[in-house]
């Protein structure tokens, strides 16, 4: 049996881990969630002598190894560990869970904390493919690609020794993008044929591996907020425009305007998404529809906006024939408040199939403050 996708990723970081050698040595290891991940170090990288782990959601586990310390300090601000302390800083799967503020934290304390000379290694899901596929993990901000990813951490004052692909998801030979859903053992884009072959193409790769000496140059602050800001906007649009459809045939206009059309008598999700997190605040979400046809009934369906995964409406409307005009983009809005921070917010339209729909592929979103 094929492995599944997730457990290939995981299996394919696994072996990138056990090329670091942490034995006898200082690591602090960024976003340690459990016992599982210390055992995770220890069985692929040796025990370290002191083993630095920097949580700050998650509860301290119980029965701990000896060589642990539990710091509870968010990635961007690490206090309670000091300056070069460090051999090695491992961020696995971290930097894309930040805010652009925190990213710069972030590489500003991992810079502080490492010896000079110390290694540096981050991996992260490519936002080249990522974007492709769609879907995303609510808890992800912007991804970054292989080629932002040295850029920025160059800034940072680190020399990237290597960047290497996980898991290749393009055909190196037609550039087609490559199923994650169901994988193969048949050639020439079998599971371990991907594996191996993702090494040397990062770009090609889900996720991309990076390991980087801590330069004796000091962290470039101006030039860390260039990187961020120019990556930022073009990821996070790209981010917040991830939305799917249930129900939808794909369609691109003559303009290069993407949508989604749905039938008359085809009712349900027409888009939902991008099941991304927000800061708190005022916002105004708006979706742009369009009917074919002239409604015969008054009600077409109906807009919400909600948030986190139990899915707590936030604002709520019905989709009127008084609102739209046939063969007319119109934008459908809603305004709601956030106390606090949030996983999973989503803004989602769904036909009653009185009247054949089109909605395009996008949100546009407003902070009002």
């Amino acid at each position: 049996m094929p492995l599944s996708f997730s457990h290939a990723l995981h299996e394919c970081r696994t072996a990138n881990l056990g090329q670091i050698d942490a034995r006898g040595k200082v690591m602090v290891s960024i976003g340690a969630a459990d016992l599982w991940y210390f055992k995770w170090i220890d069985e692929n990288c040796g025990m370290p002598e002191r083993h630095i782990g920097v949580e700050y959601y998650m509860p301290k586990p119980e029965n701990l190894p000896g060589n642990v310390e539990w710091i509870v300090n968010t990635a961007g601000h690490m206090p309670g560990v000091g300056s070069g302390v460090a051999d090695i800083l491992f961020s696995g799967q971290n930097i894309e869970h930040l805010w652009q503020d925190e990213v710069a934290g972030f590489l500003a304390e991992a810079h502080r904390v490492l010896k000079p000379g110390g290694l540096f290694v981050a991996d992260s899901p490519n936002r080249a493919i990522t974007e492709v596929y769609g879907g995303a993990h609510p808890e992800h901000m912007v991804e970054l690609t292989p080629e932002e990813a040295v850029e920025l951490f160059t800034a940072a004052g680190f020399d990237v020794v290597s960047a290497k692909g996980v898991f290749l998801c393009r055909d190196l030979r037609t550039g087609e993008i490559l199923s994650i859903e169901t994988l193969t053992d048949a050639a020439p884009n079998s599971t371990i044929v991907r594996c191996v072959n993702a090494s040397d193409h990062p770009d090609a790769s889900y996720v991309w591996w990076i390991q980087a000496g801590r330069a004796e140059r000091e962290f470039d602050a101006s030039a860390v907020k260039a990187v961020i800001e120019r990556y930022w906007a073009r990821g996070w649009p790209e981010r917040l425009n991830r939305l799917v459809s249930n129900i939808g045939k794909t369609r691109t206009a003559d303009d290069g305007r993407r949508f989604w059309e749905s039938d008359a008598g085809e009712g349900g999700a027409l888009a939902y998404g991008p099941y991304a997190p927000l800061k708190a605040g005022r916002y105004r979400a708006t979706l742009f529809v369009r009917p074919l046809t002239s409604p015969p009934g008054p009600v077409l369906g109906h807009v919400d906006v909600v948030v986190t995964s139990e899915a707590v409406v936030k604002a709520s409307r019905d989709l009127t024939s008084q609102d739209l005009t046939v063969d007319t983009w119109t934008p459908v809005s809603l305004e709601f408040t956030l106390d606090e921070m949030i996983f999973g917010f989503q803004i989602r339209l769904f036909s009653n199939g009185e009247v054949a729909l089109s909605v395009e592929r996008r949100i546009e979103l407003v902070v009002m403050d």
